[in-house]
């Protein structure tokens, strides 16, 4: 009889233990769940921030290109005048 509840005894302590273990693992995977969620929504953040970066760098170089063409065509005007000028004042 003490054999049989020697048995039952270990039986007990094993569950007892894989059950105290199995809350370990439950907490750990929680907290890692926990985590992967606020990587997750790091990294959303980060996509909305570098798509509004993106938006801004393309309109940035948008306008930088329109004063570029703005530019060039002023200072094709100016050589124009200069050149039409340089001929009004050259001996005949």
């Amino acid at each position: 009889m003490n054999q049989k509840l020697d048995e039952i005894l270990k039986i007990v302590t094993f569950i007892k233990d894989n059950a105290a273990m199995q809350k370990d693992v439950d907490a750990r995977f929680e907290r890692i769940e926990e985590d992967l969620r606020a990587i997750r929504a790091d990294i959303s953040e980060i996509k909305e921030r570098l798509t509004k970066l993106e938006k801004r760098a393309l309109e940035d170089a948008d306008a930088s290109a329109q004063e570029i063409i703005e530019l060039r065509q002023r200072v094709d005007e100016l050589e124009r005048r200069v050149a039409t000028l340089q001929q009004a004042h050259q001996p005949a």
